[in-house]
């Protein structure tokens, strides 16, 4: 899953919002906080954690759209933004074969997710295809910086695919949950 124009980037997410809509939307206050263990995030914070992403690469875009992005070192290094690229595409990849950790920026709240988290999530992805819209003009190969670090750079296509393509993974993340033996009905 990748996609290589903004348009489709922006239509992607629109179907990431029915999406959750129709996957989520119907669940209780008890069912969005339940987690089947300590260790594990319950539905509200799988879509929590991704409203928190999102809202994270903020003023990397608004860097490129106002024009105010400060220089960095690791941008020149040909080969690094195509090795992170790829290694961040993938971890955010739909397939969950294996847990991966989350930087402290993308971490969603500790429990106690409002039902109003599903209109949150709608609201900062309706934003990002706004910010993604502003963006039209601008090189898709424009190496951009990470927001968890200077050293981690990429394209700007890259990081717009980061963002709508990891929406799966938590949403098959959260689909899990709900299919729990103990997950409450």
């Amino acid at each position: 899953m990748y996609f290589n124009s903004i348009p489709e980037i922006t239509r992607e997410v629109e179907r990431v919002i029915d999406k959750a809509k129709t996957d989520f939307s119907h669940l209780n206050y008890e069912q969005l906080n339940w987690k089947p263990n300590a260790n594990s995030w319950s539905v509200g914070q799988c879509l929590d954690h991704l409203a928190q992403s999102a809202k994270a690469y903020e003023p990397l875009f608004d860097g490129l759209i106002y024009q105010n992005t400060a220089p960095n070192f690791w941008r020149k290094i040909p080969v690094l933004p195509k090795i992170f690229g790829k290694f961040l595409l993938k971890a955010v990849s739909p397939i969950r074969d294996k847990k991966n950790k989350t930087f402290p920026v993308f971490e969603p709240a500790q429990s106690n997710i409002s039902l109003d988290v599903i209109y949150k999530l709608e609201k900062q992805l309706r934003f990002f295809s706004t910010q993604a819209n502003k963006l039209k003009s601008h090189d898709l190969n424009t190496i951009v910086t990470s927001p968890v670090s200077n050293f981690i750079n990429y394209s700007l296509l890259d990081a717009l695919n980061i963002v709508t393509i990891h929406n799966y993974r938590h949403f098959n993340q959260a689909k899990e949950v709900i299919e729990n033996n103990g997950f409450p009905k």
